[in-house]
């Protein structure tokens, strides 16, 4: 692997509307892969160690240029949320071993099979569906997509969609219900959640979001608390 930047960059971090200076640095590796372990070593730095780190990942085009690179990886997927370092340590990141549970050496083989697959058309809604709910108000739609972009505050990603929210919906940002460490909070806190935002898990609802992708992490948080399967606006 190389660094593709070449070396350490600072650029201004914007969170919770602070602004500091933090550095950065993008690695480019020879070729797709797993990753199984994250270390970051941080061994002889005793005085000005880093105080916390994050990691990104992408699958990116050989055509894009080194800018065009910078300029989309904050929009990366974090395998590591912002994490506490600490002087003259290394810093191994294995949640799963870290919570003892239990690993194995044996590589499984599965043999090929055939099987029909059927469409449960109940779970996924359309536009006429999500239209007629709003006149008869037959089910609840909850929206996961952050305060402000619900509000019509904050513009959408996609230029051509409009910003705001469907007619009678509820906002329950899906980054409520979720740990640093991108598991799901404990069932109890949970249901304290969705009783903050007045979402009934015992009710007939459905989940919407602005690509119908963290749609689902509602829909699963209510499977978790209710047992339900989950209903989702595939269309938003």
């Amino acid at each position: 692997m190389k660094s593709l930047i070449g070396k350490p960059q600072k650029e201004k971090e914007n969170k919770d509307g602070q602004k500091k200076e933090c550095d950065w640095l993008i690695i480019k590796f020879g070729k797709p892969g797993l990753i199984k372990k994250l270390e970051i070593d941080t061994h002889h730095f005793k005085g000005n160690y880093p105080d916390s780190c994050s990691i990104q990942t992408a699958s990116i085009s050989k055509n894009l240029s080194n800018k065009s690179i910078v300029n989309n990886s904050k929009n990366w997927k974090f395998i590591l949320d912002k994490s506490k370092l600490s002087a003259h340590k290394k810093h191994i990141f294995k949640k799963w071993l870290k919570e003892k549970k239990d690993t194995t050496k044996d590589i499984k083989k599965f043999e090929k099979s055939s099987y029909s697959a059927h469409e449960n058309t109940s779970l996924v809604l359309n536009k006429d569906q999500i239209i007629t709910n709003i006149k008869n108000k037959s089910f609840e739609l909850i929206d996961a997509r952050g305060r402000e972009r619900f509000l019509g505050l904050q513009p959408e990603a996609r230029k051509e969609l409009r910003s705001g929210n469907i007619e009678g919906s509820k906002n329950m940002p899906f980054t409520e219900l979720i740990n640093n460490d991108r598991t799901f909070k404990k069932k109890d806190e949970l249901m304290s959640i969705f009783e903050k935002n007045k979402v009934n898990p015992n009710k007939k609802i459905a989940f919407t979001c602005g690509s119908g992708i963290t749609a689902c992490v509602l829909g699963l948080t209510n499977s978790i608390i209710s047992g339900k399967k989950p209903v989702v606006y595939d269309g938003s």
